[in-house]
């Protein structure tokens, strides 16, 4: 099924949804589609990036992902919401939200959220390359985040943020126990210890010690979301997907907890694309984002 195909054929730039087919292809995954995207950096246009796989998981998952020896995969699953997941919309929060939601419902083979960078990679298949992943992934690439690749799409597992000082294809490695996170063009690297990023977004069906949930903040524009585990501390993301300024309380229902299970009324930036540095204290009360910006937080 050509699902990246038939979405860049459509010209639509809020939504694009690619078949991960080859897990033995890590090689192409780096020194091609990664490398190519540094090459030319310039996506200066938000999107709403959606990745998804329609890939068998690999050999290693299928005991995961099935019930009493069956393999329980669905066929690959289309949201038919097309253009209405576009970004840079007033109400765009919203909408790719219920996507978001609608692909959960309907697939179980949909593993995984995380965060990547603005449009650019997929440029890469549209030319007929092919890529990459080991697992059944739906990647959300939020406005103005920082990341240009997965650590659990090279298999990197380390605990602790290792940023390249250079980007060369030798900081790139493949198949290294290192995150190696890379930072689109303009971007200040930030040096984040202590949790992964990538990681750190991701939901999984497949694990009883994780959550994932959208917060409900009254303001269709921003999509806001927390990612818990019970080993490690909550983070979450929000992000802007209007055209405009918004401001918002996080501090809602199912947001960031503190020692004592209150909501967090303040707490400090992880990581932002713009608006905030690393470490600025921020009241979650009344958070203003610029358009087409993402801020990270955790408790």
């Amino acid at each position: 099924m050509d699902l990246v195909g038939s979405w860049f054929n459509k010209g639509i730039d809020g939504v694009q949804l690619r078949d991960l087919a080859n897990v033995q292809e890590s090689d192409i995954l780096t020194n091609k589609i990664w490398k190519k995207y540094i090459e030319d950096s310039n996506a200066t246009v938000p999107r709403a990036l959606f990745l998804y796989s329609s890939a068998q998981p690999a050999t290693q998952m299928l005991s995961d992902l099935s019930v009493n020896g069956t393999n329980t995969i669905p066929s690959p699953v289309q949201v038919n919401a097309g253009p209405a997941m576009e970004v840079n919309k007033a109400n765009s929060g919203k909408l790719i939200q219920n996507s978001i939601t609608a692909w959960r419902s309907q697939s179980r083979s949909i593993s995984a959220y995380t965060v990547s960078p603005l449009g650019g990679p997929l440029a890469e298949e549209k030319y007929g390359n092919k890529t990459a992943s080991g697992l059944n992934l739906l990647v959300l690439t939020l406005p103005g985040v920082p990341v240009l690749r997965s650590g659990d799409e090279i298999g990197a597992q380390s605990s602790v943020f290792e940023w390249p000082e250079t980007i060369t294809e030798e900081s790139i490695p493949e198949n290294t126990n290192q995150n190696t996170l890379l930072t689109t063009k303009g971007v200040t690297v930030l040096r984040v210890a202590g949790i992964q990023c990538l990681q750190a977004l991701r939901y999984d069906t497949q694990d009883a010690d994780t959550t994932f949930n959208f917060l409900d903040i009254g303001n269709d524009a921003v999509v806001a979301f927390l990612r818990k585990w019970t080993t490690k501390a909550a983070v979450l993301v929000v992000s802007n997907m209007s055209p405009t300024e918004q401001t918002v309380a996080v501090n809602v229902a199912g947001g960031l907890l503190d020692k004592d299970d209150n909501l967090v009324k303040k707490t400090k930036v992880v990581v932002a694309s713009s608006d905030y540095s690393a470490d600025a204290e921020v009241d979650l009360s009344a958070l203003k984002l610029s358009p087409g910006t993402t801020v990270i937080f955790k408790s």
